[in-house]
């Protein structure tokens, strides 16, 4: 038979080390127990990804930018300001490197 319990501090430690209770941030939780955990750590994808926008007047100049994935499937084609080529030139979407 265990030792008597004496404080109140060491009997919350037991009633969670029986429950198998996890501190957390809001109180506490039910400790990871296979499949519920896996899937609450399952995260989505995000819908925008990072894209770098190359200039077709060829002076290497880039802008980086997001676009949503799921809606805009093709290339991306802009026309923006070159300062190198110090006029409006279409970009185009490429690769970030």
């Amino acid at each position: 038979m265990p030792a008597k319990v004496s404080t109140l501090l060491d009997r919350i430690q037991l009633t969670l080390l029986f429950w198998r209770l996890k501190p957390g941030i809001r109180g506490f939780r039910l400790g990871a127990l296979g499949a519920e955990s896996e899937r609450r750590d399952a995260m989505a994808k995000p819908t925008t990804i990072k894209i770098r926008l190359n200039s077709t007047a060829d002076t290497g100049h880039f802008y980086v930018t997001r676009k949503n994935a799921r809606t805009m499937t093709e290339k991306m084609t802009v026309r923006k300001y070159d300062p190198v080529a110090r006029k409006h030139v279409e970009y185009r979407e490429g690769k970030i490197k």
